[in-house]
Order: structure tokens, then sequence, then C-alpha cells
């Protein structure tokens, strides 16, 4: 009788373990049968992105604005303003949501002052909007464009250097198709020396390691003052046919 509880009992395991087995096979199938429901599951939001941009400033000579949005509903906003004497720098987190009257329009809440910033969602942009979520005057010029980060492999000790794509732009030049690609670099000089950048200093390096000097939009020569950070608009121009794989700096 012993004997045959232990068997009875022996089975019984034998046929919970090959229940377990099979629910796990069949999980396991339905997921490769529907690999949508995994994607799903993990997919970012498009709008959960990073935007950059320079700006109009009355008070200054220009504004440089850059907001990323977090799937996890935050938000970072950074605001340059480039003055004569010196930067001001101002950098703002918190919470987002979307309006229950328009899906398009984001509020975001400063989680220090809870002060309420509002903008409006285009296709590949952001846009600011007044404190009534109205567009502002020249309302395309305060566009904030959704870029693309590319990797930088940077030689300069103590200086940190991130490169998000801003525009690119197709162009013919004697009968040759080119690509125009524009980046916002953000470059903070952690070190106590002024850094000084040339455009032969900044190449971007295509998929069979071609380089292509860069083209500073503004001053042939850029200078980094010792623990500050500076923002630049920087371009590099390259045969169609080359597809470029990061930026390096010498």
């Amino acid at each position: 009788m012993q004997k045959i509880k232990i068997t009875l009992g022996f089975l019984s395991l034998l046929l919970l373990n090959s229940c377990d087995k099979s629910t796990t096979s069949n999980l396991q199938k339905n997921n490769k049968d529907h690999p949508e429901h995994l994607e799903t599951q993990i997919q970012t939001p498009e709008w959960a992105a990073q935007y950059q941009a320079f700006i109009p400033c009355d008070k200054c000579e220009k504004r440089w604005m850059s907001l990323q949005l977090y799937s996890d509903m935050t938000y970072t906003l950074k605001e340059v303003s480039f003055l004569k004497q010196k930067n001001s720098h101002k950098t703002s987190m918190g919470t987002l949501s979307f309006d229950s009257e328009n899906a398009k329009t984001v509020q975001l809440t400063e989680a220090e002052t809870q002060k309420i910033y509002y903008f409006y969602l285009r296709p590949d942009a952001i846009e600011p909007l007044d404190n009534h979520k109205k567009s502002l005057d020249s309302a395309d010029h305060y566009q904030l464009t959704k870029v693309e980060n590319i990797e930088v492999n940077n030689a300069l000790k103590y200086v940190d250097i991130q490169s998000n794509l801003y525009k690119s732009e197709k162009l013919l030049l004697d009968s040759v198709n080119y690509i125009k690609l524009s980046y916002f670099f953000e470059i903070d000089n952690h070190s106590d020396n002024v850094i000084k950048l040339k455009a032969k200093d900044i190449v971007l390096v295509d998929h069979k390691y071609n380089e292509y000097i860069a083209n500073f939009e503004n001053d042939p020569l850029i200078s980094i003052q010792p623990k500050t950070a500076d923002y630049q608009l920087i371009s590099f121009l390259y045969p169609e046919t080359s597809s470029p794989a990061y930026i390096n700096i010498k």
C-alpha cells in the first residue's frame, strides 16, 4: 500500500511538471508566432525624443533650447542665452502630461517651482506656446526639431561632447549629389584650460573610413572657456553614396 501511494505521488509530480512545461512551451510559441506582443510592451512612443533649436531672443544674441521628453512622463529642459559678456544657463526637470482637450498639447510641470510650460507637438518638431496655450508670434522660428544622436569619438581629456542631428539636406554640386548634415554640438569643458577647436579637428567618418571636415556656421575657431559649456551648429558635406558612421574629435 505504501508503495502504491508513493507511485501515485510520483506520477502526480510528473503530470504537474509536464503541464508546466507544456504551458511554458505554449507561451513561448505564442510569443514567437506573435512577436508584436513583445514589441508593444517595450516600444517607445514617438513623442519621447530630444528636441533642439536656436530660437529668437530679445535680450540676448541668441538662445538655445533643448527639450528631452521621456516615456516615463518626465522631462528635462535646458536653455542657454548667449550674451556678450557671459552665457546664462538654466535647466529644469519635472513631469509631463497631455491636455485633455487637445492630445497634441504637452504640459510640463517643473518639479522645484511647479511652474508650467506648454508645448505643441508637430511632425518631427515641438513648438513652445504661451501661458494661454496659444502659438507665439512668428511661431515657425520657435520650433524645436527632433534630433538623433550620433557616436562621437572624443580624444580630448576633461571635455564631454554630445552631438545630435538637427537637419539633413540634399545638394547638387558640380553634377554630384551631396548630403549636408547639420549637428548641434554640446561641448562641456571641465578642464582649467581654454579648449580651441578648428574645423579640421572635427571630422565625419563614413562606413569606408573616409573623413569629411566640419564646416562651422559662425567663427572659424571655436574657443571654450574653462569650466564652461558651449553650443555650436556644425555641418558636414559628403557624397550621397556614402553613409556616415561616427564623428571623430582629434
